[in-house]
């Protein structure tokens, strides 16, 4: 089970595990996470577990968060070690899962940065990265078209690392941009999505041109955009 350990220059480390619920981090007193600190907003950050993965992102706070000492602007795959700093605090991230059984090449997302690339070759699921050529290729840019249900006629960008779809408490999925292509995997939900009208279980499953997806009652084409 991943954690963070998180220290602070006038108090006692605290650890806070992360398992399958959003961990919400901030100055409220209902978020799991708590850092009492002016420079903290109530709901300042927040971490979700996907499959194999638990993804960062800033809740739109105030004062912002660091990674690593840069500034997050996206959504963000942790990896073991990295250091999360947010007001006063330092959240350090721990996982051996993460460091030795990495899913998917590390991609790290700033406005005006370099994306930093690392693939695990046991990745068996989506294959091994060759960084060197995803390093000079542009990622695919895809979106999904609601073509049936309560999203009939909705255009969704998917131009961030991951993007929930479904309805929260009954059923969603996600979808992980990656540079190598688009991943969708079960979220929550008592069935998994469907793509091309066959369940996708528990596993990552790829996305090609054209597929549809059934989440929550509403139908998806998913389609790539001309390059």
């Amino acid at each position: 089970m991943a954690k963070l350990i998180i220290t602070h220059a006038d108090k006692a480390p605290v650890h806070v595990h992360i398992g399958a619920e959003r961990v919400l981090i901030g100055r409220g007193e209902h978020c799991q996470a708590r850092l009492d600190d002016p420079a903290v907003s109530k709901e300042h950050a927040a971490i979700q577990a996907v499959g194999n993965d638990d993804i960062l992102e800033d809740l739109g706070s105030t004062n912002g968060t660091l990674v690593n000492g840069q500034r997050l602007r996206e959504s963000y795959v942790l990896q073991n070690r990295d250091e999360i700093r947010i007001g006063g605090y330092t959240l350090q991230y721990v996982s051996q899962r993460a460091q030795k059984h990495m899913d998917y090449d590390k991609t790290l997302m700033f406005a005006g940065g370099a994306e930093t690339l690392a693939a695990d070759a046991e990745a068996a699921d989506i294959g091994a990265v060759n960084i060197a050529r995803v390093a000079r290729a542009a990622r695919p840019l895809g979106g999904l078209r609601g073509i049936d249900g309560a999203a009939a006629g909705q255009s969704i960008d998917l131009n961030q690392v991951v993007r929930r779809v479904g309805v929260p408490g009954h059923q969603t999925a996600a979808i992980l941009r990656r540079p190598h292509g688009y991943y969708l995997m079960h979220v929550e939900g008592g069935a998994s999505a469907r793509v091309n009208g066959a369940a996708i279980g528990q596993e990552w499953r790829p996305l090609a041109d054209g597929d549809e997806l059934d989440i929550a009652g509403s139908r998806y084409r998913f389609h790539l955009f001309p390059a």
